[in-house]
Parts: structure tokens; sequence; C-alpha cells
């Protein structure tokens, strides 16, 4: 079988790996034949040496507002021709995160080559519905631009045009959208951790090479610092919890419209003498650093599937922070226990109790000083928030056992090969 793998770009994060996995858990099966398509013609180097090759067509990548409609209309043309180049060639058309907005040219593209029978994959990883500069950005190209229905395009009724979805909250949307069970399958992604084979590097040397004291905990938040991770909050439990814990990020954003954020909260932290460290994966790999941490940490406020929430559990380390109770639900179902998170992290600002989260970045920078600076604002937030009382406290050992053994067995790589078989299969009526 002929699968076409498309997407954006293979920058590392959530989606590239997730393609990966595809790659190493079809790539085995003798009657597989994978391609992968992209429109960044640099960073895809993690799948040299897979039997994958990896075309660049630069008109898929994200695409910038401000263009004119006769670009649009070029670019437009310059995906249609490649794609149907591609679906000449292939038996499907697998494509990812069509649903969020990054191209409408390539959502349009997709739904009028589905139109005309051609079978399409769309791998949801995020919806524009959550993020309504993205809802807009569609409309505005797909409606006002070339006419076309906008819902008919994100959710046609063609039989074969086929969604997968990461989570049971995504599933039941779609549903709710009228898309037939048989036309939608609930794909959790596959988690692996892979520690690194050469000399074991010890929380001591992280330490050392971090200038950290060494009587310190570790709190690890191994992500990219955007808005929707809410550093915020995370910058606010290294206050509340500064004498017992070093607080680390591993990665600075990569998308331009968030580094000015991010600047400001690296500011923020530097003229109050908050010692959190910032880009901490850049100095120590994370294959490193991750199996050194006490902790793992989210404060992320929405997330896609919730890898956060999994992957540090298979390097031994336990996961703390604020729940995302649509990703950790199917979580839980499946055995895997979080006993450090916690639904809300209430505060009073100007008299008025909020969720931190919800404060904006001004609010809560003016928040974290009154909590620096006064003994009483410290010790309001955590009467506020009986969670904290143990927040820092060490996991059971057969507690990170039982999750290792959970996440191994449910969300290998071999099973999410299997499942994936069976959706081609069934897509291409060779079930």
């Amino acid at each position: 079988m002929r699968i076409a793998i498309i997407h954006h770009h293979l920058h590392p994060g959530g989606v590239t790996r997730v393609i990966e996995s595809q790659v190493k858990s079809l790539q085995h099966r003798s009657n597989y034949k994978l391609t992968i398509h992209t429109g960044d013609p640099l960073q895809h180097l993690s799948f040299n040496g897979t039997d994958a090759e990896v075309f660049v067509c630069e008109s898929l990548q994200y695409l910038s507002e401000g263009r004119t409609k006769e670009q649009l209309q070029e670019n437009y043309q310059n995906i249609m021709q490649y794609l149907e180049k591609i679906a000449g060639t292939h038996d499907i058309l697998h494509l990812h995160n069509l649903n969020l907005g990054k191209n409408p040219l390539l959502t349009l593209a997709a739904f009028r080559l589905a139109k005309r029978g051609v079978k399409i994959v769309n791998h949801c990883h995020d919806f524009a519905e959550d993020r309504p500069q993205n809802h807009a950005f569609l409309k505005s190209i797909i409606r006002d631009l070339f006419g076309e229905d906008l819902s008919h395009v994100l959710y046609p009724p063609f039989q074969h045009y086929h969604y997968i979805v990461l989570t049971a909250k995504d599933y039941e949307r779609l549903a709710g959208y009228g898309i037939m069970d048989g036309r939608i399958s609930l794909l959790p992604n596959p988690v692996t951790f892979q520690l690194n084979t050469g000399e074991q590097i010890t929380q001591a040397m992280v330490k050392e090479r971090l200038g950290i004291e060494q009587g310190l905990k570790l709190c690890l938040y191994p992500v990219r610092a955007i808005r929707r991770k809410n550093i915020g909050e995370f910058i606010l439990l290294s206050v509340l919890f500064r004498e017992q814990a070093s607080w680390l990020i591993t990665q600075p954003p990569q998308n331009p419209l968030e580094i000015p954020g991010y600047e400001q909260w690296k500011d923020f932290c530097s003229v109050c003498r908050i010692p959190v460290i910032f880009e901490a994966g850049k100095a120590i790999d994370i294959h490193d650093l991750m199996p050194a941490a006490d902790f793992c940490i989210t404060t992320s406020m929405m997330e896609g599937f919730g890898l956060a929430f999994m992957e540090p559990w298979l390097a031994g380390i336990p996961v703390i922070g604020r729940n995302i109770e649509y990703c950790t639900a199917d979580l839980v179902r499946n055995g895997i226990q979080f006993p450090l998170l916690y639904d809300r992290f209430i505060v009073s600002f100007k008299r008025e109790k909020t969720d931190f989260k919800d404060l904006g970045r001004e609010q809560q920078q003016q928040l974290i000083q009154d909590v620096l600076l006064q003994p009483d604002k410290a010790r309001e937030v955590l009467a506020f928030n009986l969670f904290l009382k143990d927040f820092l406290k060490p996991v059971k050992q057969d507690i990170i056992q039982h999750n290792q053994r959970v996440i191994q067995e449910r969300y290998s790589v071999e099973r999410y090969g299997q499942q994936l078989h069976g959706i081609y299969q069934k897509l291409s009526g060779r079930a």
C-alpha cells in the first residue's frame, strides 16, 4: 500500500514525532511504501536512515497572512498540482492538522481532491475552533476568497474521507458535527523516551553544569515556552518553592509571534531575581536532563494529546502540575495514575478570587511580585491551594513503575502501527 504523509513542516515537536512513529511502525511491513511531503526544505534530518523518502513543496508550509488575491490563487494552484501528482501514485493521502488552519489552501485542496474520490486521512491534532484567529483565517480564504462553505470543507460527508483523533473528547466533537462513527478513529499517540546510551549524566553533574545548588530538587518543564504553556504559573510555583527546588524550562518558542511574550518573562525573572533557568535544553540534551530531574511539571492550559503527562514516567520521573481533564481522562481510564495534579490554582487579585491562568501577563507578574515581597500574600496563596502542601512530596516507586508498564503496553509504537494498519486497510477496502 502506498501512503503519502503530508505536513506543513518537520520541525522538532509533537506532530513530527507522530510522523516518525508512523514511519517506524509501518516501514517493516513489506506491503507498505511510505513517502513524506513537507513545506520546509530544512528540518527533516530525523528521517535519515528510514525507508521513507522526504519531498519538499514549499507551498505546503504555513501560510502567512497579508498575501494578495493573486498570490493566494497561485499558491493554491501549486498545492493542487502537487497533490494531484501525489494522488496519482499513492493509495491514500494522510495529512496532519488540516483543521488547525495553518494553511487554508492545503485544507481546501485536500477537500476538493476528496470530492473527486481521492482517499484522505485527516489526522487531527488540534482544531481551529479552539483558536479564534486560526478559524477566522480559514474563513477569510475558504469562504470569502474561494466561495466554499467552511464547515463542509472541514467536515465533508465523503465515506473515503477518514478522521483520526487523539482523545475521546475530540471523537465526541466530530460525532457532534455529524461525522459517523465509521469515519472516525480514536488513535492515541505512541509514547516513547530513549535514554542516552553513552555516559550517564547524573543529577549532580546537571546541577554543576547549570550552576544549581546541590541540595535543591530539580523541577523540569520540558516544553517550548509558548503562551498556552502558561509560563507565569510555572514561575509563581518557582517563587513559592524557591527554598526547596530549582526550576528549569527546556526551550524557547520558535514562532516569531511568541518570542516577545517569552522575552518579557525572561526579563521579568531577571529584574526580580527569580532564578528560573531558561533554555536548559540547549545546555543539556533532554534525554540526559529529564532522567536527572526529581519532577517534570506541566502548567499548560491546552494540549492536543497530552504527551507531557506521559513521557516523563518512562524516564522514571513523576509528572506534577495543572490537570487538563480532557487529556488525562483517557489516560486514567487506561490505568495511569496522577497523584500530584491540580485542577485550579486560586489566587486573589484586587480582592477577587480567580484561577491564576485567567489573569493577563501583567496581572500575573504583579501577583508574583506581591508573593515575592509580601510573606502574607504567599501564605494566602498557600492557604487557597491545599494541594501545594504535598506538591513536592516524593511519589511512591510502585506508582512510577505501574505507570511505566501501562504506557509501554498501551502506547507502544508497535500497537500504534497495528491500529494504523487497520485504518488504512478499512479505508482502502482491504479489511
